[in-house]
């Protein structure tokens, strides 16, 4: 647990220990191999006190081949966060906020070098950033290239022509807050040198180096040089808050939704606004527009409800970085609604959580209410993004489901055991031959109410082939359904191969005789139920669900042009103690059972509790499915006790919409 009693960063001990906030230690531990060389070169022989220059050995010289010649093509994420880690630790004056951030990346701030080296290096590193930006950092704005690729992109020349997001923060934001404080590093080591009677620091070269009018310092007050300083802080907050403004817009929703193409750099691009809020408060800057603290604020909450209930990050084979708990407490901090921290707190992301108080819901289910957070998922229309979990407790089921370009990912986990956690695939061939992919993913339609989240989605594929996605979340018995529909204009040989990406520690167990299995990740266990497949497996079965190198997959073959690939997973430890079956059900029309091409019905049963699903999967009509007429796109429903049917979320193809949960005709649920 993390505790929430840390304050705003304003000492430079906990500024340095910050560095490390956002990065993975893959990303660590390539720094310290670039900077360990140049750590080792600018160490001064012992006994030397003159000034070094290029031309007095290795020392600076190393370091200046280093900053022009880097030994691999420096990308602007290198480059940047190389910057971000010399300069932000040079800030740090007292030898234990140097030590605080380790060994790595703290040459400038080793507190074995001469002051006068230090100084010397803080210049060429001033010169470099001068260089980079431009003078002023206003010149640093350029257009950002989002995507992968940039990530690769060689940092060839002060334009920044391809920057994704993380690298656009860092060059646009948070570098020319760092310039200040840089400055002001520097000007605050030549005063401690004076007064030591060490004159070694080249004035002039520093000043011209970070862009500040020619002139002999002696002459000017202090006073005078301090608000100049402090007029170029405000200057350079202005153009940050600017650069901010014009950012955030293409990578996060509005109500601070993340796009799902950001995923991997979400706790990087967190860290780095908390470190602005930290530079602007040592550079005595007032506050952003409650636009940009408003905006912080969103997206911090969005993050509660991205983060597992352990405080890892979603899909962490994907990310770049993760949370730490000191990033999360210091953030919060920053965040001006208490509705946010009390997020925080009931999603167990931090200590000072209270017991989830259950109520019944007026149905006999457990549901969980918490005064003050609405239970809402993570979702905004055209983020690709989706983040749904039954309730607030440590044990609530969470699924995340998203898509960017022609991938699509999923995660299901339970408290703070994963299951599932990575792409999820879909491999199709046609009479043997596999499709290509013609266009991305695309949003069909999202609905959200007390007790389901439900998502839809599809993929354009070859010959007028579609494969239609969906995921319904059920809070109350705290289980899921993920399907792929494949929809074609013509018959012909379906192959369909589905597959989920294992977390790691967890395994699929099969069962001996059925074609259902559970999914282990230490304790806890999920059932899961491969619909479309008979129960048992002494029938004859279309297709199987097993484990693969490390991939949970579902594989189905039939001849026609539609196939429903459903998967049912439930997470509830009371029901999955109880006995439980499914079956496929007759669909018919016109009093003639209609084949797979047309719809698929399935019943679920685990003990007293029983569900029924629907899916049109050619023409909509209207249909029989258990005694009820149906005439939708897709229908959930549960059974009560009372025998009615009691629809969960009705789909009509025709808009798109939800008819509300009106009686269905009695049943026979036997």
């Amino acid at each position: 647990m993390i505790s929430t009693t840390t304050n705003s960063l304003a000492t430079s001990k906990e500024l340095a220990a910050a560095l490390r906030w956002g990065l993975s230690d893959a990303a660590w531990a390539r720094l310290e191999q670039r900077v360990g060389p140049l750590r080792a070169a600018v160490r001064p022989a012992r006994g030397h006190k003159a000034r070094p220059t290029a031309d007095d050995g290795p020392g600076l010289s190393s370091a200046q081949h280093w900053i022009d010649n880097p030994g691999r093509p420096l990308t602007c994420r290198d480059a940047a966060a190389e910057l971000l880690a010399w300069t932000t630790l040079a800030t740090a004056t007292d030898d234990a906020a140097r030590s605080a951030a380790g060994t790595a990346t703290s040459s400038v701030a080793d507190s074995s070098l001469h002051a006068s080296t230090r100084v010397a290096l803080l210049e060429r590193l001033a010169g470099w950033l001068a260089e980079r930006q431009g003078d002023s950092p206003a010149d640093s704005a350029a257009p950002a290239v989002s995507g992968a690729a940039a990530h690769d992109e060689p940092l060839a020349s002060a334009d920044l022509l391809t920057l994704d997001p993380v690298a656009e923060f860092w060059w646009t934001v948070e570098l020319p807050l760092v310039q200040c404080l840089l400055e002001r590093a520097v000007k605050e080591q030549a005063v401690r040198e004076q007064a030591a009677e060490q004159p070694t620091i080249d004035e002039p070269r520093a000043r011209g180096h970070l862009g500040i009018d020619g002139g002999k310092r002696a002459a000017r007050p202090d006073k005078v040089a301090r608000a100049e300083r402090a007029a170029r802080a405000e200057l350079a907050d202005r153009s940050a808050a600017a650069a901010l403004e014009r950012s955030w817009p293409s990578w996060m929703d509005a109500e601070g939704v993340p796009h799902a193409s950001i995923l991997s750099d979400i706790w990087l691009l967190l860290a780095s606004w908390t470190r602005c809020l930290s530079h602007r408060e040592r550079l005595a800057l007032g506050p952003w527009s409650d636009n940009l603290t408003e905006q912080y604020d969103r997206f911090m909450q969005q993050l509660c409800r991205l983060a597992r209930t352990d405080g890892t990050a979603l899909f962490p084979e994907r990310a770049a970085s993760q949370p730490s708990r000191e990033l999360l407490a210091a953030a919060l901090a920053w965040v001006p609604h208490e509705e946010t921290r009390a997020t925080a707190r009931f999603a167990g992301l931090i200590s000072g959580s209270s017991p989830a108080r259950a109520v019944a819901d007026g149905r006999g289910q457990e549901a969980v209410e918490l005064p003050g957070v609405p239970l809402l998922p993570c979702y905004a229309e055209g983020t690709g993004l989706a983040v749904m979990r039954s309730d607030w407790t440590t044990s609530a089921l969470q699924v995340a489901t998203a898509f960017d370009g022609d991938r699509s990912y999923c995660s299901i986990s339970a408290g703070r055991h994963a299951w599932i956690s990575g792409e999820w695939q879909a491999r199709l061939a046609i009479n043997g031959r596999p499709l290509a992919v013609t266009a991305p993913w695309r949003e069909i339609l999202w609905f959200s109410d007390d007790e389901v989240d439900y998502w839809e989605w599809e993929l354009y594929l070859e010959d007028d082939w579609r494969l239609q996605r969906q995921v319904l979340l059920y809070r109350n018995a705290k289980w899921c359904l993920l399907a792929d529909a494949v929809l074609g204009e013509e018959s012909a040989s379906i192959d369909y191969q589905g597959a989920w990406r294992l977390a790691a520690n967890a395994a699929f167990q099969p069962a001996a005789d059925s074609h259902e299995g559970r999914l282990e990740a230490s304790q806890p266990r999920a059932v899961v139920l491969p619909l479309a497949l008979p129960e048992w497996r002494a029938e004859a079965s279309p297709g199987t669900l097993a484990a693969t190198d490390g991939q949970l997959e579902l594989r189905l073959r039939r001849q026609g042009q539609a196939l429903f690939a459903p998967l049912f997973v439930l997470a509830d430890r009371q029901l999955t103690r109880q006995p439980f079956t499914w079956r496929r059900l007759t669909v018919a029309e016109s009093l003639q059972i209609v084949s797979l091409d047309m719809a698929a019905g399935y019943r679920v049963q685990f003990g007293r509790k029983h569900w029924t699903f629907y899916r049109a999967l050619g023409a909509e009509a209207n249909r029989t499915l258990l005694g009820q007429n149906v005439s939708s796109n897709f229908l959930a429903c549960e059974f009560q006790p009372d025998g009615l049917a009691r629809p969960l979320v009705r789909i009509e193809a025709s808009n798109g919409g939800r008819i509300g949960p009106d009686a269905a005709p009695r049943a026979d649920h036997r």
